[in-house]
């Protein structure tokens, strides 16, 4: 067997070798070592692949192709094909949806046995989008025998109040670490469960946060209980609770619509004066008469055909003394008025009374202040007139027998 080949180096040397071929070939610029070992596989053409070969290439090629394709299907479509698990995200990223809220976010919850949803709550608070600065819950069921380590939030400060009475209840309040804050323990001065906290914002005016839980077992003393701890808060920050009140519960005057209407009104009266306010509110002053006018009519013709009724179909007294009195309705009497004794008008029964009482205690004093004798007047002539009056057939002895207390009853 003779295989030949020709190896080149450059362009200036080139030989021809066989299979047994082995030696060192030198050129006029260097030595090449050369040893021929196989030639079939060095010098050969590859032979052809047989029909297994190009099954294997076909399969392997196909499943490159197949996995290329879901992976890009994958990447593209994702969120389409799971469109329930990106939801699901979005819903626990923003658990007490604050994301559009302002200033200090304040929740409060009855957990109702706080150590069986600790971990819910702490989670919710750790990994939420937008947590609140200040989680209050109630019904904690906290007793000495629960450590605070044991019931500690990462990042939040913890304030507890147990109910030790008896079972059950219970306060506890998570602050975050950015909040500045003080418990106020001296507003607490009852036995209800309460906590009292000072809260400190940031270039804001502090105010007062009130965590409390009413049983719903309690008596109505609860409420007054509760109202002596307002008052007190109230007279050592009365300045920052009226704020408060005035801006979440401002005093406002409302027009009440009286549950029962007249027999009388009807829809057409309630349109008319519709259109009456609402010409009066725009400044529609021709408008506005015609339907005041037309108001006013409408209603005693209204009234005219019900009195009239009640009237004819009145089969007893009863019923025509009642339709007589709603035509003449009862007016309520005001109240007396009286000047006390600083001469201010006064309609208070209780300052009325006490000033009647004032003046028949000390109606005799101030007589007699007045019109007391001095001892320099004469009675001489007073005595004389009396003599002459009371003759001596006339006087008569008599005496008041004695009285005990049994005969007066």
């Amino acid at each position: 067997m003779t295989n030949a080949g020709n190896f080149t180096v450059n362009d200036n040397f080139c030989v021809a070798v066989t299979e047994s071929d082995n030696g060192i070939y030198e050129s006029n610029d260097e030595v090449i070592n050369l040893q021929c070992t196989d030639m079939n596989v060095l010098c050969n053409p590859p032979e052809a692949l047989s029909p297994v070969d190009l099954k294997l290439c076909f399969s392997f090629g196909l499943s490159v192709l197949l996995i290329a394709c879901l992976y890009a299907l994958f990447n593209n479509n994702c969120y389409e094909l799971l469109p329930n698990l990106q939801e699901t995200s979005e819903e626990k990223d923003n658990v007490y949806d604050f994301s559009s809220t302002k200033g200090i976010k304040i929740c409060s919850h009855n957990v109702n046995r706080l150590e069986h949803k600790l971990d819910e709550i702490k989670y919710n608070l750790m990994f939420s989008e937008n947590p609140p600065d200040i989680y209050c819950c109630c019904e904690t069921f906290l007793d000495i025998n629960t450590q605070d380590n044991f019931i500690q939030i990462p990042g939040f400060i913890l304030n507890r109040k147990d109910r030790l009475s008896r079972g059950g209840g219970g306060l506890v309040a998570y602050f975050s670490e950015k909040v500045t804050f003080n418990r106020k323990a001296e507003f607490a001065i009852s036995d209800i469960e309460t906590m009292w906290f000072e809260i400190k914002p940031v270039h804001k005016k502090s105010f007062l946060l009130c965590s409390v839980y009413r049983p719903p077992n309690s008596l109505i003393n609860w409420i007054e209980e509760f109202e002596k701890e307002i008052t007190t808060a109230i007279n050592h920050n009365s300045d920052i609770i009226l704020v408060v009140l005035d801006k979440h519960a401002p005093i406002i005057t409302k027009r009440v619509i009286r549950d029962r209407q007249p027999e009388w009104f009807n829809n057409e009266i309630a349109y008319a004066r519709k259109m009456r306010e609402k010409y009066h509110k725009v400044g529609m002053w021709s408008e506005f008469k015609f339907w005041r006018n037309r108001t006013k009519h409408i209603i005693d013709e209204s009234k005219r055909n019900v009195y009239s009724k009640m009237v004819k179909d009145s089969k007893a007294s009863k019923d025509l003394w009642k339709c007589i009195r709603s035509l003449n309705p009862s007016q309520q009497e005001k109240p007396y008025e009286l000047l006390n004794e600083n001469g201010v008008k006064t309609n208070n029964v209780s300052e009325i009374c006490n000033v009647f009482n004032k003046f028949f205690t000390f109606v005799f004093e101030n007589l007699r202040t007045d019109r007391c004798m001095s001892k320099t007047h004469d009675y001489a002539k007073l005595n004389q007139f009396v003599q002459k009056k009371f003759t001596k057939s006339e006087q008569v002895k008599f005496s008041i027998p004695p009285v005990t207390i049994n005969g007066l009853f």
